[in-house]
């Protein structure tokens, strides 16, 4: 077997000097690891998606049976997929914990390359989730149960008028824009801090305070890979649904890393100085 070498020799300097670069330097030295990660995304999210497209059937089968109905037969229709909808929120929010083993575990993963760090996908999979599984549900229940309350009073804000309906509004807007980003930022702490999960809500709330559109333009981003769930159609959304769950550990990949350059100007300085630049060639030279 013939033995192929480099033309130079592999040096420090061509380590990845900022935390895109490592992004990158991940998707071609990891592809398709990441993609394996995906499938066990797909696993564990399935129950999910069933609930989900559950839901599309049913809302979907509701408002053809009232195209053209008397308004009382499409009073009644809007309230029963309002109810569907209400009870597919609860079925997922009580779903998490076992999509939260399969985010625990990818998380890990997914520190491990941003932090140029040696992974075995099987080992540190099954570490992240005993490391990190009971916090990781503990987050995405009660984000599951305020997301099912602000979906309930975004319903009824569509059969109501006036003020009333605006208002009943201001509960999905502040669960997109101030709750989902922090716990973002909570969601990629937990597997790099030994802290408790209100700590991590604090220290995401702090950062996301002081960098206020840049988190959100990075939620937005790491959001783009759900946009076909936005298509009003049931197979667009399977087919979306299943890529979306593929590419998800890419996009927690993005994600986190923007996550630790934000903890390196907030967090890191003053409570984990070895922490600030990981897995850059800058931490290196810390060393």
């Amino acid at each position: 077997m013939r033995i192929k070498k480099r033309a130079t020799d592999y040096t420090p300097e061509m380590l990845p000097q900022n935390r895109k670069e490592v992004f990158f330097d991940v998707l071609k030295l990891h592809f398709w690891d990441m993609i394996k990660l995906g499938l066990v995304m797909l696993l564990f999210s399935l129950p999910l998606h069933l609930a989900a497209i559950g839901e599309d059937i049913i809302t979907g089968s509701i408002y053809a049976q009232i195209q053209g109905a008397t308004p009382e037969l499409q009073q009644g229709g809007y309230i029963t997929i309002l109810a569907v909808k209400i009870l597919r929120a609860a079925v997922s929010t009580l779903l998490t914990p076992v999509f939260a083993v399969g985010l625990a575990g990818i998380l890990r993963v997914v520190r491990q390359y941003g932090w140029g760090e040696n992974v075995f996908l099987a080992t540190d999979f099954v570490k992240g989730v005993r490391q990190n599984w009971k916090q990781i549900a503990g987050l995405q229940f009660l984000l599951g149960l305020i997301y099912t309350l602000s979906l309930l009073a975004q319903q009824l804000a569509d059969l109501s008028t006036g003020a009333v309906a605006w208002l009943l509004h201001i509960p999905m807007a502040v669960f997109m824009l101030v709750l989902l980003p922090v716990a973002g930022y909570a969601a990629a702490g937990i597997p790099v801090y030994s802290t408790g999960l209100f700590s991590h809500f604090g220290a995401g709330l702090q950062i996301y305070i002081k960098k206020l559109f840049p988190t959100l333009l990075g939620v937005l981003c790491t959001m783009m890979i759900y946009l076909p769930l936005l298509i009003p159609n049931l197979y667009v959304h399977i087919f979306g649904r299943i890529i979306a769950s593929l590419l998800t550990p890419i996009a927690l990949l993005g994600w986190c890393l923007f996550c630790y350059n934000q903890q390196d100007k907030f967090i890191n300085p003053n409570q984990y100085p070895e922490l600030i630049g990981k897995g850059t060639i800058s931490a290196m030279e810390i060393e």
